[in-house]
Parts: C-alpha cells; sequence; structure tokens
C-alpha cells in the first residue's frame, strides 16, 4: 500500500551523497491499503509539526489527510527554503494551528519576489487550501518543478533524482 507521511520537514529529509533525497523518521505515517487505514490515530486528533500541516490535517480532518497532504508539506519546505519564512507566522503552536487550519498560504511571489514565477507557481499550487487543486501526486510535482526549473536554465546542485523512503 501507499505511505502517507504525515509530519515532512527539513529535519526528515537527508540528501546522500549521490544526490538522492531519503524520507526519515516514519514515527507517525499511515499506511493505506485499498483506502483503509491499517494504523489508527484518534479521530480528530492533529499530527505533525504545525509549520508544515495542510489545513485539511491542522483541521483535524482525518478523513480528508491523503497523499495531497504530504505535497502540501513539500510545498511549504519549499516556500521556507525560497523565501526564509514560514507559511504562516504566530506565536505559539496554538495560532499556528488556527492559521493552518484555516488561512490560505500567502503567494510565494508576495514574500519572495525574487523567485522565479514558475517555480513559484509550483510551490503556490502545493500549497493550495483546497487539497483538490494541489498536484494528484508526487510525480506530477516533482515533473512540473523540474520543469519550472529547466524552464530558467537553473542550475541543481545534483541530478533530478527520486525521492523515496529510506529503508
Amino acid at each position: 500500500g501507499a505511505v502517507i507521511r504525515r509530519d515532512l520537514k527539513p529535519a526528515n529529509l537527508f540528501v546522500t551523497d549521490d544526490g538522492h533525497v531519503k524520507v526519515l523518521d516514519f514515527g507517525i505515517a499511515r499506511l493505506l491499503d485499498a483506502g483503509v487505514d491499517t494504523l489508527k490515530t484518534a479521530t480528530g486528533v492533529a499530527i505533525g509539526t504545525v509549520t508544515y500541516m495542510a489545513p485539511e490535517q491542522a483541521a483535524g480532518q482525518r478523513d480528508q489527510v491523503d497523499g495531497r497532504t504530504d505535497l502540501f508539506a513539500v510545498g511549504a519546505i519549499l516556500f521556507r527554503l525560497l523565501s526564509g519564512r514560514r507559511v504562516h507566522e504566530g506565536r505559539n503552536g496554538g495560532e499556528l494551528l488556527m492559521k493552518a487550519a484555516s488561512e490560505q498560504a500567502p503567494a510565494l511571489l508576495s514574500v519572495a519576489p525574487h523567485v522565479p514565477a514558475l517555480v513559484a507557481a509550483v510551490t503556490d499550487r502545493a500549497l493550495s487550501f483546497d487539497k483538490h487543486q494541489r498536484y494528484p501526486d508526487a510525480r506530477a510535482m516533482r515533473a512540473a518543478l523540474a520543469q519550472a526549473v529547466g524552464s530558467r536554465g537553473i542550475a541543481s546542485a545534483a541530478p533530478a533524482r527520486s525521492v523515496d523512503s529510506a529503508a
């Protein structure tokens, strides 16, 4: 089955010497088998790191959490890397959780006008409040990001590689 990570954040990403990105710490990942939870969590409990949390996850809508929830987290990581700030700002975890559950992310170009427009567009789509407006899967997001980066002649530090799970 598929794995929904639910806690993607920079601290859980590792780049190997050959340029592969590994996802570490699967402590709260949920396995899916034909759409059925095999690892249960308490109903309505938001689990994950608030800074990178999708609206449906922050709102505790467990039945709405799917692979697009992880794509929001990837978008939030890109937003932080490209802008130097979090998607939402707040004084404490509770305030951040409320904003994550109720406020659309700001457009990346509104806080980081130096970012190439196509890269910002990929990031913004990943951060869509409505999960149905996000990329359908990681492969589609990766292709869009590769096209955005390639169209600007932006060189990456390492060749494009698939993002896979640490064994």
